[in-house]
This record gives structure tokens, sequence and C-alpha cells, in this order.
């Protein structure tokens, strides 16, 4: 479906329990623009990439991306996104060409297109050497890198990363970054992150998350980030820093 936003959200407001995570959340993004959520812990940001990712139905307004609505056309919605979730889940078994073989048939890719892609996003996210390595020999970074090659394989118009440099090093988070700067380019980018700084040479837009409200929209390209998203919140965000995850986990 062509649509002038890649991703549309009016009045979204979710609930879980009597807990309100989000409330009157609304934004549109265009297609091909690089957007940072910031926000504490609990502002919400984990909460819309989910819904946004087709996890989780709004408790009330609507979601579309790619030109479709989240919930009503779900199936159509998911073939437009490529998502990271935080936890960055792997089959430690598998080989990292395993992993891309597995992702790439659940996309219904297959035969020669499939296997010129797979050595595309290879070399380009900078894991050819690694192909024949075990998930669980690889490094918290080079496995953010194999999810991340994971998710471009369809070549998704949204791509959704949630808090990607967490808990990772700076020479990982280098390639990451150089990564997302070049191998992305055809998709709209959607990143969380506690590190705004790191992605100022990158985004064109800021979004801060509090209590599950937009703070603030920068709304235009962005020059210092790290202006930006201190001006919304000086006193949480210059304090914020990655919090280091629990050892990834395969798909439930």
């Amino acid at each position: 479906m062509l649509s002038s936003t890649a991703i549309d959200v009016e009045g979204l407001t979710r609930d879980f329990g009597t807990r309100r995570a989000l409330e009157a959340v609304s934004l549109s993004v265009a297609p091909g623009e690089r957007v940072m959520l910031l926000g504490e812990n609990g502002a919400g940001k984990t909460t819309l990439m989910r819904i946004l990712a087709c996890f989780y139905p709004p408790t009330a307004g609507h979601v579309r991306v790619g030109g479709y609505d989240v919930f009503t056309h779900s199936l159509d919605a998911r073939a437009a996104i490529g998502y990271l979730p935080e936890s960055v889940p792997l089959y430690e078994e598998l080989t990292v060409r395993e992993t891309l073989r597995f992702h790439g048939r659940i996309r219904a890719m297959s035969g020669k297109p499939l296997y010129l892609r797979i050595l595309e996003v290879l070399e380009g996210c900078g894991l050819a050497e690694e192909r024949h390595t075990p998930i669980r020999r690889l490094s918290r970074g080079q496995r953010v890198r194999v999810a991340v090659a994971a998710t471009l394989l369809h070549r998704p118009q949204v791509l959704l990363l949630d808090d990607p440099f967490a808990a990772i090093d700076a020479e990982s988070r280098a390639a990451l970054l150089s990564i997302l700067r070049d191998q992305c380019r055809a998709s709209t980018l959607v990143v969380s992150t506690h590190i705004p700084d790191l992605l100022a040479p990158l985004a064109t837009r800021a979004i801060t998350l509090s209590h599950g409200r937009i703070a603030n929209d920068s709304g235009a390209p962005i020059g210092t980030l790290g202006t930006t998203a201190s001006e919304a919140e000086p006193a949480s965000l210059s304090s914020l820093s990655p919090t280091p995850h629990d050892t990834p986990r395969g798909v439930p």
C-alpha cells in the first residue's frame, strides 16, 4: 500500500491492567526519516516499539505502519517492518549463516535470491568471517550485528531497533552505527536509545517520551542532538547510561 507516511500514530493509549504505559500519543514519521526515541526507563519506549511492531494491540487510538493498521491488518504491517527487540533473540546453536537463512525463510524468501541476499548482508554487516560461527561463541556486539542483519534481509520499509547500543563496547557501537548509516538508507529508522549523542550524526529527529507521553519532538533535522535532549529533560537524560542486559536467550 502506498502511503505518505511510514508511521502514523493517533491518540495511542496502552494500559496493562491498572497501569497506563502510554497515553494519547500522536506522531507521524515520513518515509526516510531517522528517528531517535529517548526517555528514561519506564517512559514507554519499549511499549511503543512493540505496538509499532504488532506485538501489542492499542488499548485506544490507531497505529498504521507502511499504511496498514497494526491491529486490523497486522500481517501486512509486519511485512513492512524489521524489528529488533532489546533482548536480541537468537538461537545459540545455529551459525550466523544458518540464522540468516532461518529468518529469510520466515519472510518467505528462498533459493538464489535468499542466498545472494545473505551474502550481501553478511558483507554489509561485517560478518562474512563469522558466517560459520555458532551464535553462542559470539560477543554481545556481534550478536547485535547478526540480529540487525536478520532484520535487513527482506529490505523492510520501516526498521525498529529497541536500544541496540546497550551493553556493547565502543568498538561495537561504532560498527553498528556504520551499519545503520550505510545499510539502512532505504528504510525509515526508529531507534530507542539511552545514548543520544551517539546517534547525533545519524538522526534527523528526536522524540522524547516521559511518563507515557511525548515530552519533546524536535520535528526537524537535528543540529546537536545532545542539546535538544538536554533541553527536553536536562537532569534525567544527562545521567542516562547503558544498562547491562542478561545473556541473550533463544526465541521462546
